[in-house]
């Protein structure tokens, strides 16, 4: 019997001055000058291109799958590394390749393709607000190149004008051709706060004499404000208007004259009161979007000195201007009195705990913890979306000023809500604002030396009713591992990422709720390995300072330690990884990966009290379309006979595995690669004949020596009948008794899906005595080799009552 393995090789080797020139594609991208990365595509059909390439569609995606400057490239340039994204180049207005830092870098153009919608083309944008309107690029040709053949596209970017004429700035002079309003309502803040409101702008543009998308590209150019007249300080409404914005790009802080005090003109924030921002306008639907928000404290205003009492409303006219024509947009922030119940008249529908743990920081590293927040809304009977988030303020009153990010809270040692400073405790906030399902919890930097216990108190409110979370963080001592870790599993999280330039790519590893019972706890510690070179870490070999947000979390070096965020173009950190409940999250470093390029790194979840742990070998891949992995859709629990210097033969009813993975007959088993086994970083092998059988070590792994010569164990498949097959075991070493046990795993894969075996090897001395108890009631409680409970026995070897039981 031999050792099966499979390899792939892919070797393209092409001269370009040899290729041939069989087709060419051109396309010239018109946009506006953009403040962002946005993007427009052109596609032609693959499968056109592949003929072109003497090769078909399929093939060709096949190639592009892992993209190389041989493969394609940017015609006429002598470094021909990718320098945008995965595969794509960032250039001057001569075309030029020039890095994105570089201050004469325009724009960007990348590939994209898919052979499912049989395309292939490319996106093109500019860099952010360095292009004016009027510039037209020279053409970069690209080339795909295959089979002594190639195929060029050459692609070109022209900036159109604005065409926004010079248009006065004196309010006299304008043709006000339309009035509107826009009503929003807050309550008063201590801290800033605003809120986002879009109204009907249908028509508008075209009433101005432009277009809704030249309007859109162009706001900045058209949205005015009011200000005071410089020649006459004293008037409060003046006649000029400004577009120059002092609060974001298309924005404005308003302050607001005591004696007329529903007028407002525009000011520094440090003399504001209200603000309005964020024009933009959706050139489809043609809503105008803004916010509406007010400073901290700022509102209502006492006006008492001039006899206008409490002023809880203002407001300030926005102008929309083109060609010497006005739309008027009057935005009008009213503050609403809150009707509050005292806290002491107030129903607790109910209550829990969540105890946390954690050493003392330096930082402001946070771990994380959820809430059933439909279950809470349900007891407090209104919809989710009504919830608002409290804070004990002193002893009988509650506050929903938040002093944390996203409506979260600072807290003292006593857990009254604080304001951010000396003499705070810990914090709690929600990392996505208006969402109260998940929190961070987190220390203020050296305020605790461990012993301690942070505390906070959460109050989830609606009306007249509330249900309270008591977060416990417990400050740890710092001494290094109260228990010697100890690895009890090896898990393989093999991770494929698109690179791109966003931080986030939608990829998670969900961690099997098995793990967390083989040590013992539902809320480990997560670990990385210590950098050699860094000796700064309490607890040899590993670390738990976290650097990816939301914490615990690790950035990545290429080598595979934790480490910084790090941005630079030789030393950057490729990739970072979370941990939340059961979930692993991956980011990626913007712009800097290839397709092609693979990290290795080793994490832990540990039981820090009693030192067992899960070590998961991660594989980050960074490639240009995500390859479907193998989905495990059943496991069952196996237990083979072993027979000293000889073979055993065992019959396998395979009728379920059939059903799982997609055949009919156990033959069909053999007809194509289907035999997976567990190698030694924790994976399943990729699939290979079944009747080439498998080498399995004295680890339980797949035996790496083509030959076999660490195997312990020989594992050979036949077929036996429509829905049996039987499995033969080789003992390679002798020595078999009571106690010894080899524990592995091995499986049957048809495309995607995966049937894995957990399988026990024994003696067949014992394994025969087992075969011959009795099968006993297995409603009472079972439990596998490893002394986990199981909840649904299937076959396999397990205890019961303090007895071995085979359940067939």
């Amino acid at each position: 019997m031999k050792k099966y393995f499979t390899r792939f090789m892919a070797v393209v080797c092409c001269l370009v001055c040899s290729l041939t020139a069989n087709a060419q594609y051109s396309k010239v991208f018109e946009q506006y000058p953009r403040t962002n990365y946005a993007t427009d595509a052109v596609n032609w059909k693959l499968s056109e291109i592949a003929a072109a390439l003497d090769t078909d569609a399929a093939t060709l995606a096949s190639e592009l799958a892992n993209i190389n400057t041989d493969l394609f490239y940017m015609e006429g340039t002598e470094n021909l590394a990718y320098n945008e994204g995965a595969n794509g180049y960032y250039l001057d207005l001569e075309a030029k390749k020039c890095d994105w830092g570089d201050e004469n870098s325009r724009w960007f153009v990348s590939p994209r393709w898919s052979e499912e919608d049989d395309t292939f083309g490319f996106v093109c944008g500019q860099h952010s607000d360095r292009l004016k309107g009027g510039e037209e690029t020279g053409i970069v040709t690209l080339v795909l190149a295959l089979n002594d053949k190639k195929v060029t596209f050459a692609i070109s970017l022209k900036i159109k004008s604005l065409n926004i004429p010079e248009t006065t700035n004196a309010l006299s002079e304008l043709n006000i051709i339309q009035k509107l309003s826009a009503e929003m309502h807050q309550y008063a803040r201590s801290s800033d706060y605003s809120e986002a409101d879009t109204i009907d702008f249908k028509g508008i543009a075209e009433e101005l004499g432009t277009n809704p998308e030249t309007f859109s590209v162009g706001i900045s150019k058209i949205v005015f404000a009011t200000t005071l007249d410089a020649d006459n300080p004293e008037e409060v409404k003046g006649d000029l208007l400004t577009n120059v914005p002092t609060y974001g790009s298309t924005g404005w802080w308003f302050d607001t004259s005591q004696d007329t005090p529903l007028y407002s003109t525009f000011v520094a924030k440090e003399n504001g009161v209200f603000s309005v921002d964020g024009f933009a306008l959706d050139p489809e639907t043609e809503e105008l979007i803004f916010n509406v928000g007010q400073k901290g404290g700022a509102l209502p205003i006492d006006g008492s000195d001039y006899d206008l009492g409490v002023i809880n409303e203002v407001s300030t006219p926005i102008y929309f201007v083109f060609d010497g024509k006005a739309v008027e947009l009057t935005v009008k922030l009213i503050i609403d009195e809150r009707e509050k119940v005292p806290f002491s008249e107030m129903t607790e529908v109910g209550s829990e705990d969540i105890n946390l743990s954690q050493y003392p920081t330096s930082d402001y590293t946070a771990i994380s913890f959820t809430v059933d927040l439909d279950s809470i809304a349900g007891l407090l009977e209104v919809d989710a979306t009504e919830i608002t988030l409290w804070a004990p303020l002193a002893a009988d009153e509650i506050t929903d000023e938040s002093s944390a990010g996203n409506q979260g809270f600072w807290f003292n040692m006593d857990g009254y809500r604080a304001s951010w400073g000396s003499g705070c405790g810990i914090f709690v906030e929600n990392p996505t604002s208006g969402d109260y399902s998940r929190f961070n919890v987190g220390q203020y930097p050296n305020a605790y030396e461990g012993g301690e216990t942070g505390i906070a108190t959460l109050y989830f409110v609606a009306g007249s009713k509330y249900y309270t979370v008591h977060v416990n963080m417990s400050i740890l001592i710092k001494e290094g591992p109260i228990a010697e870790f100890q690895s009890v599993a090896t898990r393989a999280v093999n991770i494929q990422i698109i690179p791109s330039g966003s931080y986030d790519v939608e990829m998670t590893y969900t961690i099997d709720a098995n793990d967390f019972e083989l040590i013992g706890t539902t809320s480990p510690t997560l670990y990385g390995r210590k950098n050699p070179s860094d000796g700064s870490e309490w607890t040899d070999g590993y670390t738990d300072t976290y650097t990816c947000t939301p914490y615990p979390g690790f950035w990545m070096s290429k080598e595979g330690y934790p480490r910084g965020w790090n941005t630079s173009a030789d030393d950057y950190s490729p990739w970072g990884v979370t941990f939340a409940d059961d979930l692993f999250t991956f980011y990626q470093m913007p712009n800097r990966n290839q397709v092609g390029d693979e990290f290795n790194a080793v994490l832990y979840l540990v039981n820090v009290t009693t030192g067992k742990m899960i070590t998961y070998n991660f594989t980050v891949k960074f490639v240009s379309s995500i390859t479907p992995q193998a989905e495990v859709v059943a496991q069952k629990s196996l237990t083979l006979p072993v027979k000293n210097d000889s073979e055993t033969s065992t019959p396998l009813d395979v009728a379920d595995v059939l059903e799982k993975i997609g055949f009919t007959e156990a033959t069909q088993i053999f007809a194509v690669p289907t035999l997976s086994a567990l190698t030694a970083d924790g994976n399943m092998s990729d699939p290979a004949n079944a009747a080439g059988g498998v080498w399995i070590t004295s680890e339980g792994v797949l035996d790496s020596d083509p030959d076999g010569n660490n195997a312990a164990i020989g594992l050979l498949f036949s077929s036996n009948g429509e829905k049996e097959i039987i499995a033969t075991v080789y003992d390679m070493v002798g020595g078999w008794d009571a106690d010894t046990k080899i524990v592995s795993k091995f499986g049957f894969q048809n495309d995607s899906k995966l049937y894995i075996f957990n399988v026990t090897f024994i003696s067949e001395d014992v394994y025969t005595g087992i075969r011959e108890t009795k099968t006993a009631n297995t409603d009472a409680t079972l439990y596998d080799l490893s002394g986990r409970r199981v909840k649904k026995a299937q076959q396999g070897v397990f205890i019961q009552g303090g007895k071995k039981l085979v359940v067939k």
